[in-house]
């Protein structure tokens, strides 16, 4: 949605990244009614595995994401924000992962966020050895806990999610009243219900430039405070969501703000 001018580097990258992995696949866009003109693309990519489909209107991050799910069979669906870059074998690393866990109901990379600072997002969506782990091999070259690569982890961060087809039909995909923000934890709420698990997957690496959709911010602030209260309310209960709601409204909503002004 409005983010044309990073699409075609991440399409890129997914090509690149699932270039003799041996993995049969189809890269799908849905113009989630953004009113962008793709025709170049489409024609850029017409000899490849790059298939484009428009919704007409906004449908919100689920629904497309639920739209685009039911347009072919497959294993797993790996969604991706438009605004990522894929390194190389990341995705294979995924595959392979999900393939030996068939516990898993589904997976994340370690997202690099472009241009945040080194802690932006972190502390909700890292395990705390992660953090340290990235921290110390990045700022000091020194690589710390080696053999640990993966650990079971919710919610995992919604920009990039390597999906198990099979678990996400079982929930009934993407909650479509959630418009925007808090899909991926209640994805993995719902999952875990069926006995999945949630997993961080370290070696694959997301480059994420974050928040480049050409929305107001007035927009994001409305959706993000609008499914904040609709998933305390699904997962707590009215009560406890009311409670969780007060407090956070009186302690965080400056922080809400200036993360998105």
């Amino acid at each position: 949605y409005k983010t044309k001018k990073y699409l075609s580097k991440c399409i890129e990258s997914a090509i690149n990244g699932l270039e003799d992995s041996g993995i049969s696949h189809e890269i799908l866009i849905l113009d989630n009614g953004s009113g962008d003109d793709l025709s170049d693309l489409e024609d850029k990519y017409k000899s490849e595995a790059v298939k484009f489909y428009y919704s007409g209107k906004n449908l919100g991050f689920g629904a497309g994401h639920n739209l685009l799910a039911r347009k072919g069979e497959s294993k797993y669906i790996f969604v991706l924000n438009p605004d990522c870059v894929v390194e190389k074998n990341s995705i294979k690393i995924l595959f392979d992962f999900m393939e030996i866990h068939p516990e898993a109901g589904v997976c994340g990379p370690r997202i690099d966020l472009i241009g945040k600072n080194f802690f932006f997002h972190k502390k909700v969506f890292w395990p705390n050895k992660f953090i340290w782990k990235e921290f110390f091999d990045k700022f000091f070259n020194i690589k710390i806990f080696k053999n640990f690569n993966f650990i079971e982890y919710n919610p995992i961060v919604g920009s990039a999610l390597f999906i198990r087809k099979k678990a996400f039909d079982e929930v009934g995909g993407f909650d479509e009243n959630l418009f925007l923000y808090f899909e991926e934890g209640d994805l993995c709420n719902s999952l875990k219900n069926k006995n999945y698990k949630i997993y961080f997957v370290y070696n694959s690496v997301i480059k994420h430039f974050y928040g480049k959709s050409d929305v107001s911010k007035s927009f994001k602030i409305k959706h993000f405070i609008e499914s904040r209260r609709y998933f305390y309310k699904k997962w707590y209960g009215d009560k406890k969501a009311e409670e969780m709601l007060k407090i956070e409204d009186t302690k965080d909503r400056n922080k809400i703000l200036e993360k998105f002004l």
